[in-house]
């Protein structure tokens, strides 16, 4: 569904936000303030994207999960497709903040696709990632 929304672009909005918690209640936001509608944008994807990047590392144990049960676990809590999720984790591997390996165990090289059995690992420490906008 996420997919068509972002490749429609058409009448469907929603007021919720970009990355993993965008039906989450936020204590900060007491609800009367105005929320600017999420209408899935070029602009919105980069809010989205970035917001990822801030989201998933917390959301991914150190014990490991596939990528696909990733995805899974977090699909009915964004409006991100899996596409955007796997640019999100290949963007996080490259910058080290999380591990990825085969089905084998062997470390995935970065620029490979991720596959939906791929492990996906959080690093023993996690980094603040401070390169994106």
């Amino acid at each position: 569904m996420q997919r068509l929304h972002w490749e429609l672009k058409n009448h469907f909005s929603h007021e919720g936000k970009a990355g993993l918690y965008m039906l989450g209640f936020d204590p900060k936001n007491d609800g009367f303030e105005h929320k600017q509608d999420f209408l899935f944008s070029d602009h919105d994807k980069v809010i989205n994207h970035n917001a990822l990047i801030s989201d998933l590392p917390v959301h991914i144990p150190k014990m490991g999960v596939s990528f696909n049960n990733l995805f899974l676990e977090q699909c009915n809590f964004t409006p991100s497709t899996k596409e955007m999720i796997s640019d999100a984790v290949s963007e996080l591997y490259t910058e080290r903040e999380i591990r990825i390996l085969t089905k084998n165990g062997r470390s995935k090289k970065p620029w490979a696709k991720i596959n939906d059995d791929d492990i996906i690992k959080r690093q023993n420490q996690i980094f603040l990632f401070q390169n994106h906008k």
